[in-house]
């Protein structure tokens, strides 16, 4: 989970364990490579994160999903 403080952290936390997951939060300001060894330690399979951080994973899409929550259709 890669947001700042918002109602969408919120909402990506409990969708999170609504789907069962195992949650690994991450602050925002880490740098790529920080995240990336974060990433590795945990075996993180997935982020949820905001399309204004689209840039930082941009290297990461081929090799794991990458759901920016603020893009996903209301229904």
């Amino acid at each position: 989970l890669f947001i700042p403080n918002s109602i969408n952290y919120v909402i990506g936390y409990y969708g999170i364990l609504y789907a069962g997951k195992i949650i690994v939060s991450f602050n925002t300001q880490l740098t790529e490579n920080e995240v990336l060894d974060i990433m590795t330690e945990s075996q993180t399979q997935a982020i949820v994160t905001l399309s204004e951080y689209r840039e930082k994973f941009q290297n990461l899409e081929k090799q794991m999903h990458i759901i920016y929550i603020d893009e996903l259709p209301l229904e």
